[in-house]
C-alpha cells in the first residue's frame, strides 16, 4: 500500500513522516521528546530522519531525548543502541547526520533488532 509522505526540512536534514500516522505533525524535537513516537535515520538514504509511532514495547515509553541505556534495558527483552554523531536541532554540534539512540527488542545474544 502506497502512503504519501510529508517532507519537512529541518537543519538541512530531511524528516520524513508517513501521512497516515498521527506523528506526522511532530517536529524532530517533539518526536525526540515523545514517549509514543520514535525518530529514526532512514537506512535507505542515511540523510533523512523519520518520526513514526512506537512500534514495540521497547520503543513505547522510551523518550529518546531523556532516557538512556538504564531506562531501556530495564524493560525485559530490550537493548539500548546508542546514537552515533546525531545532533538535535537545538544544539550546535561538531558532527551530525548519524543515527539517533534507540531502544529495540533483542533478537539474539547481545543483539538488538533495528
Amino acid at each position: 500500500m502506497w502512503l504519501p509522505k510529508a517532507r519537512v526540512l529541518l537543519r538541512g536534514v530531511l524528516v520524513l513522516c508517513l501521512a497516515a500516522q498521527t506523528g506526522c505533525r511532530l517536529s524532530e524535537t517533539r518526536c525526540l521528546d515523545s514517549a509514543d513516537h520514535t525518530l529514526e535515520l532512514q537506512r535507505s538514504t542515511f540523510s533523512e530522519y523519520r518520526c513514526r509511532k512506537a512500534a514495540n514495547h521497547c520503543e513505547q515509553g522510551f523518550v529518546q531525548s531523556l532516557h538512556g541505556q538504564d531506562a531501556c534495558e530495564a524493560k525485559p527483552g530490550c537493548a539500548y543502541q546508542p546514537g552515533e554523531c546525531y545532533c538535535p536541532p537545538d544544539v550546535v554540534c561538531v558532527c551530525g547526520g548519524g543515527p539517533v539512540s534507540q531502544c529495540a527488542p533483542v533478537t539474539g545474544p547481545g543483539e538488538a533488532s533495528l
